[in-house]
């Protein structure tokens, strides 16, 4: 066959016909993209509206610039991921919104909660206001995305976020405070820990209070009496009184760790289960400091899932939950923060 028969060939046309039509697609797809592709502008501007409703507000970004409709790439005052303990914050704009005549400020956070079900997250906007340098409440809360949570039910819902909002006492939000969902204890967990990671950001941040949470594991250490013994090596570590929602009263730990970073010893000194009944209930191998021996951090870290019961925890469980949880908590803290205390010598 000649060049000349086959562009007259049916062949050449059926290819031809092909190539158009993938022309035209290709060409539409790339339209209809830029059509329909939504931006991180829209995102926030669609985030605005759920958490503001119908009124106006003005929104500040990176260097203080202001962000409206037309910004498709919005700046926010962080510029990379900051990760806490509980949380990981993505995004933050302060917002001014007028309302009878009266100009508020806003601080409006994405927020990425940790310790949801099957170690999954849930990300939620969260937006306070500020007055006279101090959170004075928390205007509204929606959810954004999440991973391996289920929500069919709509059971978080407007009640649900009612619970938060309103004037702010500095409270920490917890499910063994009554903020959860029954039934779905784990990602009533996940969104407690966003909402306390976006307040915890806020306050450091941008007011400039110093946060416990800035220390790996601390969120239930009293930091002010916890210290190391360079005479015995060994660090005391003391637990909060209840500390953010948890029963045991404060506990008081003496904790050994190695030179490579594992549990030398663990003793504790003062117990702080309610009652004997639920001392006896407590794991017998943590009681006599033998189960915790030459862990490491990442045993730990496996079985307190981001400073919440994992199911991993099955090894430490014997009835007194959250005794056994919060000697494996002091733990983690001795072998993440000795570093802190000793100099880089322990």
């Amino acid at each position: 066959m000649t060049v000349k028969q086959f562009f007259k060939s049916t062949s050449f046309k059926c290819i031809a016909a092909l190539l158009s039509i993938l022309l035209v697609c290709g060409v539409f797809l790339t339209i209809m993209y830029g059509l329909l592709e939504v931006t991180e502008g829209e995102r926030l501007q669609r985030a605005i509206k759920k958490l503001y409703g119908g009124t106006e507000v003005t929104i500040y970004g990176m260097d203080d610039v202001k962000i409206d409709d037309s910004v498709k790439e919005p700046k926010s005052l962080v510029s990379e991921t900051v990760s806490l303990e509980k949380a990981d914050i993505l995004a933050a704009y302060r917002i001014e919104l007028v309302q009878d005549g009266e100009t508020h400020n806003h601080y409006l956070v994405q927020s990425r909660g940790k310790g949801g079900n099957d170690n999954g997250t849930v990300t939620c906007w969260v937006a306070v206001e500020i007055k006279d340098g101090k959170i004075s409440e928390i205007y509204n809360i929606s959810i954004t995305a999440n991973t391996s949570q289920e929500y069919a039910d709509g059971r978080f819902n407007d009640e649900f976020f009612g619970k938060f909002k309103g004037e702010y006492n500095d409270r920490v939000f917890s499910t063994a405070d009554g903020y959860l969902v029954s039934g779905a204890t784990q990602s009533s967990n996940a969104i407690d820990n966003s909402v306390n990671g976006a307040i915890s950001f806020i306050k450091e941040t941008f007011l400039g209070e110093e946060i416990e949470a800035s220390k790996p594991y601390s969120m239930y250490i009293d930091l002010e009496k916890t210290a190391f013994d360079k005479e015995t090596g060994k660090l005391t570590v003391v637990t909060k009184d209840k500390a953010e929602g948890l029963y045991p009263k404060p506990f008081t730990f003496e904790i050994a760790v190695t030179a490579d970073k594992k549990i030398e010893s663990f003793e504790i000194i003062a117990n702080g289960s309610t009652s004997d009944k639920n001392i006896d209930k407590m794991n017998p191998d943590i009681l006599n400091g033998t189960l915790f021996a030459g862990k490491d951090l990442a045993y730990f870290e496996n079985i307190t899932a981001n400073g919440q019961y994992s199911d991993n925890m099955n090894e430490v469980l014997s009835g007194a939950t959250q005794s056994n949880f919060i000697c494996a908590y002091a733990c983690a803290f001795a072998l993440a923060n000795i570093d802190n205390y000793t100099g880089g010598n322990a």
